[in-house]
């Protein structure tokens, strides 16, 4: 059984004033003794049976540390190095602890990183004969052991801290060798530093063709963290390994942060001119809350949900709860049958009845949005908070209109390159100059994508919903009803089609219309166990009318098929007793009954996009 040594000596010097009261291998790297490290890789390696060599000053530190290894299920022993006398001098002290078993020697202040670090290991260990030792490219090959490779790439020559490297690749911390290393250690003479150098043990088992140098390549790190800089930089490369568990993981590279504010307006007449008064009240106290980063995978992220409920914010004074992070998609749709001219898979009639009915099946369509992520913003009010009078909402106080805007920048600057010159301060990419405009907005889903004309777009989007009767044109003319007759050849609606102004933008009566998202918050929400996705259109598996009056056009539920019932509310009549729609009503998640509603994304590692036909 193959045993192992870590050679924790030495002084420290490159570390000073560190290193003057507690030896290196003690000091933390990220979140961990730095001996930590090197155990690990031997541990991985399948050694349980470990020396621990260090100062006699330090040794009684390592000790209380680690103890006899039993709780790892290991066994440690110690060892004193009164003088560091090189590297190779682990196995003169070490020799009685390795007997006639093959070992191995990792130095205490090397860090190993690799996925494939575990079985390059246990190849090693399972080498019965001769040595092996790892080769890393370095930058500065001057500082280390350094190996040469002939063209076939085997080991050519080995030198200590050449002052004209013949190579780039260093030989790394991490040696195996077999049961003739002690007697090689034992012969060798100190070099011209006064040490026993690995290097000349190494060069021993190159002279008799039993060295094997593997070559740590892409996908591994090395880290020697025998300098300041080296220190911090391995710190650094550790926190963005760990597992990201809180919103303030050293992990993350940045933390996006947002802030809330309810604003709460009042129009009022004097002398016949409508006055808007408006109060602002920013939420949590004005303080800044993090976004929830993405789930990038089982590694990096391995408890998500519990990762994303850290990021559910509850204001003290409002009861409003507020949710910004990444969830999973929940609306499908088969995004190029609708936009390639309403091109369905299917002619008329598209489906049948029981088809149509069943909420858990895509019939015909291709989900182009399967496996999907999105960016989140999820804010849940107290329905009181939304009424005029503050209180639970009635018939008369109880419909709201709703809609989201984006608004950035009137004037945005682009530069080129930041300027390298160390003597000028590098310039802004990208700089936002005057007021905020609005660029975007939505209500109703796929007004802008199918009512708004082309040309019209940009407009739209930079108006206010009040003023949506610059664009009621365009609904009583609805292009895309004619382009449902035009490839279906089944009949639509006459024009005007007041009936979708009325659907979409009328309130209180003739006269007030608005693009808005409008809710009933008189109704009740629905069950998610008992969705209709259609609907005022839904239906049971015989056609008769089951409508879900929680669904669109009442709200909009991530999971409502809105695409089949725009398309139908557009062709009218026809389309609707012919249940026609893109053939995709569901994702392969849906909301949830918890907020923030939508479910747990999909992870970034394993995350599948079904392709059509697939």
């Amino acid at each position: 059984m193959r045993k192992g040594i870590i050679l924790a000596g030495g002084s420290g010097t490159r570390l000073h004033p560190l290193t003057l009261s507690v030896t290196k291998q003690l000091l933390a790297v990220y979140d961990k003794p730095m001996v930590y490290y090197p155990l690990s890789t031997l541990m991985l390696a399948g050694i349980r049976d470990i020396l621990i060599i260090s100062t006699p000053h330090d040794l009684p530190r390592f000790q209380t540390l680690l103890g006899d290894g039993a709780q790892l299920g290991m066994s440690f022993r110690y060892a004193e190095q009164p003088r560091p006398d090189g590297l190779a001098q682990a196995f003169v002290i070490g020799r009685e602890f390795v007997g006639n078993a093959p070992s191995a020697l990792v130095l205490g202040d090397n860090i190993f990183y690799g996925g494939g670090l575990r079985p390059l290991l246990e190849d090693a260990t399972r080498r019965e004969s001769g040595a092996t030792v790892f080769a890393y490219h370095v930058k500065d090959p001057e500082r280390y052991g350094v190996v040469e490779f002939d063209a076939q790439r085997r080991a050519k020559s080995i030198e200590e801290k050449p002052r004209t490297p013949k190579s780039h690749y260093a030989i790394t911390g991490l040696y195996f060798y077999d049961e003739q290393v002690c007697d090689i250690a034992a012969s060798i003479k100190p070099s011209a530093r006064g040490e026993l150098e690995i290097t000349d043990v190494n060069a021993r088992y190159l002279r008799s063709g039993a060295l094997n140098v593997e070559i740590m390549g892409r996908g591994y790190a090395w880290l020697d963290t025998g300098t300041h800089d080296s220190l911090m930089e391995a710190g650094q490369f550790i926190a963005t390994l760990a597992p990201i568990d809180s919103l303030e993981a050293d992990g993350l590279s940045r933390v996006q942060r947002y802030t809330v504010t309810e604003t709460r307006c009042h129009r009022q007449e004097e002398d016949g001119e409508i006055e808007v008064e408006c109060d602002r009240h920013p939420l949590f106290g004005g303080a800044a809350k993090p976004t929830v980063p993405s789930n990038i995978g089982p590694r990096t992220t391995p408890d998500y949900a519990t990762l994303a409920a850290q990021g559910i914010f509850t204001d003290a004074d409002t009861h409003i709860r507020v949710f910004v992070g990444q969830r999973a998609e929940t609306f499908a749709i088969d995004l190029g049958a609708v936009f390639d001219t309403l091109n369905f898979r299917r002619a008329l009639p598209a489906q049948s009845a029981a088809e149509d009915a069943n909420d858990n099946s895509n019939p015909f369509g291709f989900n182009n949005f399967s496996g999907f992520n999105i960016s989140t913003i999820a804010i849940e009010i107290p329905a009181a908070r939304l009424t005029q009078d503050r209180k639970t909402p009635t018939a008369s106080t109880g419909t709201i209109g709703v809609y989201a805007s984006t608004a950035r920048r009137r004037e945005t600057l682009r530069r080129g390159a930041p300027s390298i010159d160390p003597n000028e301060p590098p310039m802004s990419l990208i700089k936002g100059d005057g007021s905020f405009v609005q660029v975007s907005r939505m209500g109703n889903p796929l007004v802008n994508e199918l009512i708004i004309p082309i040309g019209k777009k940009d407009l739209w989007n930079a108006t206010e919903p009040e003023d949506e009767s610059v664009f009621l044109s365009f609904y009583r003319d609805l292009a895309v009803a004619d382009a449902l007759e035009a490839v279906s050849g089944v009949p639509v609606p006459p024009k005007p089609r007041n009936d979708i102004v009325q659907l979409l933008t009328t309130y209180n009566g003739a006269g007030i219309n608005a693009e808005l998202l409008r809710l009933d918050m008189t109704v009740p929400p629905t069950p998610v166990s008992a969705f209709k996705r259609l609907g005022i259109f839904a239906h049971d598996a015989t056609g008769a009318a089951t409508p879900d009056p929680a669904g669109f056009p009442n709200g909009r539920r991530p999971d409502d098929d809105v695409t089949d019932v725009v398309v139908r509310a557009a062709g009218g009549a026809n389309y609707i007793a012919n249940f026609v729609g893109d053939g995709v009503g569901i994702q392969e998640k849906g909301v949830t009954p918890e907020f923030p509603f939508l479910p747990t994304p999909f992870d970034g590692r394993d995350r599948r996009h079904r392709d059509p036909g697939e």
